[in-house]
C-alpha cells in the first residue's frame, strides 16, 4: 500500500466553482489525519489560491460561510502540506499565503507522480 497521498488541483478552476475543491481538500486533511504523507500541489489556474489577496476572498456557499482558505488551513492543521508548481517569478513570499511549505516544478510533479509509494489524485 501506498504511504502518501498527493493531491494536484490543476483542472478544476476555482473562479468557476470554488465548492469543486472542498472535496480534495476534505481528502487531504483526512489523510493526514491517517498519518498518511500528504501533499497538496496547486499548479495551472490555481496556483493563484496560493496569494493572500485570493484565498481568502473565495467564500464556499453552502452550510457556513467559510472561505476556500479556511479550508486549505484545515488540511494543513491536519498535517497536509501546501506546495505551488511553477508560481512566477516575481511572486515574493509575502505575498503568497504562509501555508505554502514549497516551489516546486514540473519535474517535481512528475518524479512523485511515478514513485510507487505514493497515489496521485488529480482535480
Amino acid at each position: 500500500m501506498a504511504n502518501k497521498l498527493i493531491i494536484i488541483l490543476h483542472n478544476s478552476p476555482w473562479s468557476e466553482r470554488p465548492d469543486n475543491l472542498v472535496q480534495p481538500l476534505f481528502q487531504a486533511a483526512a489523510a493526514a489525519a491517517m498519518q498518511f504523507e500528504t501533499e497538496i500541489i496547486l499548479s495551472g489556474p490555481n496556483i493563484n489560491l496560493a496569494r493572500r489577496d485570493i484565498a481568502a476572498g473565495i467564500p464556499i456557499h453552502g452550510n457556513d460561510l467559510r472561505t476556500l482558505y479556511d479550508y486549505l488551513q484545515e488540511a494543513v492543521q491536519a498535517g497536509a502540506v501546501i506546495k505551488v508548481c511553477a508560481p512566477p517569478a516575481d511572486w515574493q513570499a509575502e505575498d503568497m499565503i504562509p501555508e505554502i511549505e514549497e516551489r516546486v516544478g514540473a519535474a517535481y510533479i512528475i518524479s512523485e507522480a511515478m514513485d510507487p509509494d505514493a497515489v496521485t489524485l488529480t482535480y
